[in-house]
């Protein structure tokens, strides 16, 4: 289905597929923390945590189990304590894995990236991965994907220039994607606090950074930088004239909720005329007033 909705893209001209963008997020797996299970032993959270308590001799093993919340204070109290992918799982969705989501919250979650076609918005590549996986790992696999899926829909062109964000960023994925492909990559840097020491990195490292230090500063980028800017000024300026015209519409009926049938229609007209003279409106062609007659807006 993917493939078949992707071909219609070219009849469209809706795919260029040259220069295309990478970015992921983290979908929360449709299984719930308290399930999952420690791999070595099965227990789950619960039979876990009396088994600690019972080895700090907390309780004893004639002892009624535990309560909830007296586990809940025990774990509150241990130090050090991490779940680790390693050690847990869900037998319920064993692909899914711990993950901090970007809330700030823990859950049992997936990596979703997708590859966009920059200039059309089209999505060329749509892939999962486990929670765990790094934004450097997993790059290369998704442009892959979207090279191949814009070969079975049709389209001969390849892809030349991928970017993705800084969170990309790392020497070993650089060389990676210029030894094992053609794409130039576009990924800035972070703010490190000293220079990079390439003394016990391969030269290939070295050669594929300073590559796209090269490039991401380039007059390419500089233009490409200054028109995305402008398409975000444009975007926010269209968004603060929406939120104006819903607050002037929410206001109007506010005021006239409590105002008689002929107030209301005068009401009306003055807001009308308000929005005509900021430009919100289009001014009417003829203009009815209430029953009072000859009233006229402030």
């Amino acid at each position: 289905m993917f493939i078949w909705v992707l071909a219609l893209a070219p009849e469209k001209k809706l795919l260029k597929g040259k220069t295309v963008g990478v970015d992921s997020t983290t979908l929360e797996a449709d299984a719930a923390m308290k399930s999952i299970v420690r791999k070595d032993t099965g227990e789950d959270w619960k039979q876990y945590l009396t088994r600690l308590m019972k080895e700090e001799g907390l309780i004893e093993d004639d002892d009624d189990p535990p309560s909830d919340d007296e586990l809940r204070k025990f774990d509150k109290s241990r130090q050090n304590k991490k779940v680790s992918n390693d050690e847990w799982t869900s037998p319920s969705d064993p692909d899914s894995r711990i993950a901090r989501m970007k809330d700030g919250t823990t859950h049992l979650a997936y990596k979703a990236e997708h590859v966009v076609d920059l200039e059309t918005e089209v999505i060329l590549a749509a892939e999962i991965y486990h929670a765990d996986y790094h934004d450097t790992a997993t790059p290369e696999d998704s442009l892959h994907q979207a090279q191949i899926n814009q070969q079975e829909a049709g389209s001969e062109q390849e892809i030349k220039d991928a970017v993705a964000d800084k969170g990309y960023h790392g020497a070993e994925t650089l060389a990676k994607v210029r030894e094992h492909t053609p794409y130039r990559t576009y990924i800035p840097e972070p703010k490190r606090r000293q220079s990079c020491v390439w003394t016990d990195k391969p030269p290939e490292q070295k050669q594929a950074v300073v590559a796209n230090r090269r490039r991401t500063r380039g007059a390419r980028t500089k233009v490409a930088t200054t028109t995305q800017r402008a398409r975000r000024a444009n975007l926010r300026s269209r968004l603060r004239d929406g939120r104006r015209q819903k607050n002037l519409a929410h206001r109007h009926r506010e005021s006239t909720e409590a105002l008689p049938a002929g107030g209301r229609r005068t009401q009306s007209r003055c807001a009308h005329a308000r929005a005509v003279q900021d430009g919100h409106a289009a001014k009417p062609a003829t203009v009815q007033d209430g029953p009072g007659g000859g009233l006229t807006c402030p």
